[in-house]
C-alpha cells in the first residue's frame, strides 16, 4: 500500500522536514568530469514531475550535471545513472508511483510507492517539487 500525503502534509511543516534532510550540493570535482544523470522523460511522463525530479537531483547529485531525457530511447552516450518515475495513477489531485533507478552497467533498482492527494484542489508545481524530493529522500539513490 503507498504512503500518502495530504495537501497539508506537503504544506510548511513537510518543507521544512525536506529541507532539513535534504543533502547540500556537494563539492569536489566539475560537473564536466563526471557522467551526467538523465531523468528519463518519455511521452509518457508529465513533464512537471520531471522537472520537480531533475530540481530536486540538482540539489542532491555530488556534482554530476542532471539532465532531462525527453526520448523514449534509451539514453545513448555515457551517463552515470538514468532515473524514472513509474506512475501507478495519476489524476488532477493525486499521484502515485515509485522511482526506477539504474546505474551504468547496473542492474535496475526500485524505490518504494509514494502517493500524493490533494482536496478541492488540483496538483501544482509546488506540490510536485515536495513530492519529487519526498521520492528521492525514501528511494535512497546512490549519486
Amino acid at each position: 500500500m503507498p504512503k500518502r500525503f495530504t495537501d497539508l502534509a506537503l504544506g510548511s511543516a513537510l518543507t521544512l522536514l525536506l529541507s532539513a534532510h535534504t543533502p547540500a550540493l556537494a563539492g569536489g570535482a566539475a560537473q564536466s568530469q563526471k557522467a551526467p544523470v538523465y531523468v528519463m522523460c518519455g511521452s509518457d511522463q508529465d513533464p512537471a514531475l520531471c522537472k520537480a525530479l531533475a530540481e530536486a537531483l540538482t540539489q542532491t547529485s555530488a556534482g554530476r550535471e542532471v539532465k532531462i531525457w525527453v526520448k523514449d530511447t534509451p539514453v545513448t552516450g555515457s551517463y552515470h545513472m538514468t532515473i524514472r518515475f513509474v506512475q501507478n495513477v495519476q489524476t488532477d489531485d493525486s499521484l502515485s508511483g515509485h522511482l526506477l533507478w539504474q546505474t551504468a552497467g547496473g542492474a535496475p533498482e526500485t524505490g518504494p510507492t509514494l502517493e500524493v492527494s490533494v482536496m478541492d484542489a488540483v496538483l501544482t508545481e509546488q506540490i510536485l517539487k515536495g513530492f519529487a524530493q519526498h521520492l528521492l529522500q525514501s528511494s535512497d539513490i546512490p549519486m
